[in-house]
């Protein structure tokens, strides 16, 4: 929803817009949480419009990025992307800044994402920044399946009880590169 945007716009108040700070003469206030949102395929996709992209892509370093290896390619071509949001796991060594409430998103709807930035970027490669993209074993073996025709190396998070030997097998066969646990 773009209720901050046009509250800004309007310059109307925002204290009542759920799920932002905002401060006023008497300090910083927090307004109640916003609730999130169930369906993420429903989310239109990023724009990076205004955010030289181009520059960002054409810049990337073949010795890493973000821990992901970008030595794959002479000129990577990295694009970050996600699959889901929140964890349902409570570790003592994480923050958790969007809930426990894991929420993913369709493969058909990740492919289409993906199509659009190749097309958009000529991208050569992804980093799922997703701590649960293992969630779903089945899913990471449909997901290699189905990124194995583009001929892109891809990266990705995962939890350390998820991968076995077959799993990283299937993974690395579409083009998976690296997986951070």
């Amino acid at each position: 929803d773009v209720e901050l945007a046009k509250a800004l716009e309007n310059r109307t108040d925002v204290k009542n817009i759920e799920g932002i700070v905002y401060k006023d003469d008497t300090g910083y206030h927090q307004t109640k949480a916003r609730n999130p949102i169930h369906d993420l395929d429903s989310i239109p996709f990023p724009s990076y419009e205004g955010l030289s992209m181009e520059e960002y892509l054409a810049h990337q370093q073949v010795d890493g990025w973000y821990n992901y290896f970008t030595y794959y390619s002479d000129k990577p071509r990295m694009m970050p992307m996600l699959m889901s949001r929140s964890c349902p796991y409570m570790c003592s060594f994480c923050f958790h800044p969007i809930g426990r409430g894991y929420r993913a998103r369709g493969l058909d709807n990740f492919f289409e994402e993906l199509e659009m930035w190749i097309d958009k970027y000529q991208i050569n490669g992804i980093a799922l920044v997703d701590e649960c993209f293992s969630m779903n074993p089945q899913t990471v073996i449909e997901f290699s399946h189905r990124i194995k025709p583009y001929h892109i190396a891809w990266a990705c998070q995962m939890r350390a009880e998820i991968y076995d030997y077959e799993l990283m097998r299937v993974m690395k066969d579409s083009g998976g590169i690296g997986a951070c646990f």
